[in-house]
């Protein structure tokens, strides 16, 4: 888990996040990649992701590793601009047997849309300490929708959050 941040004049689509491990010889012993949470990432924002492997495959690969790099792989400029007619409220973060986040979001806009909702959840020195997502496929407008994001319980104490909404009007989306 961790944050990109668009440091760039331009929008990003398709951000690819890799993690490479070298064991204490410095040799390559586990590549692996995944995707931003937010699929468009607008200049000086951030998105969480997830590059996801089990401690089993480490242990089954009889894999040890002394550090890692992680970088932004790859992603394409784009001008568009996802639709953002979204009104959150009532948001509640807890830490129980895991992260825990519910809250509405309403479509405040004029067009149907997808609400795609990501949430960041800081410490209080500013570090990510958890994140999550979920996808509603139709809000129309007015609409208001009670989600949930679950995630794996965060170390420490969660200080702060914060929340995207993101959409694609139904008109351009299909």
């Amino acid at each position: 888990m961790g944050e990109v941040q668009n440091t760039g004049k331009n929008g990003l689509i398709g951000i690819e996040v890799k993690a490479v491990f070298y064991d204490i010889s410095g040799s390559i012993v586990w590549v692996e990649s995944g995707y931003t949470m937010r699929s468009t990432l607008p200049p000086r924002e951030k998105s969480p992701f997830h590059i996801w492997f089990s401690k089993d495959e480490i242990a089954d690969r009889s894999i040890n590793f002394t550090r890692y790099d992680i970088w932004p792989e790859e992603a394409s400029d784009t001008s568009y601009i996802p639709y953002g007619e979204f009104k959150v409220s009532n948001v509640s973060v807890e830490r129980e047997d895991g992260l825990y986040v519910t809250g509405d979001v309403e479509n405040i806009g004029s067009l149907t849309s997808t609400a795609h909702i990501v949430v960041s959840v800081y410490d209080e020195g500013g570090k990510l300490v958890g994140c999550g997502s979920n996808f509603n496929p139709e809000l129309e407008h007015g609409q208001t929708w009670s989600f949930e994001i679950w995630g794996p319980a965060p170390p420490g104490t969660i200080d702060k959050w914060v929340i995207y909404v993101e959409g694609t009007p139904s008109e351009i989306s299909g």
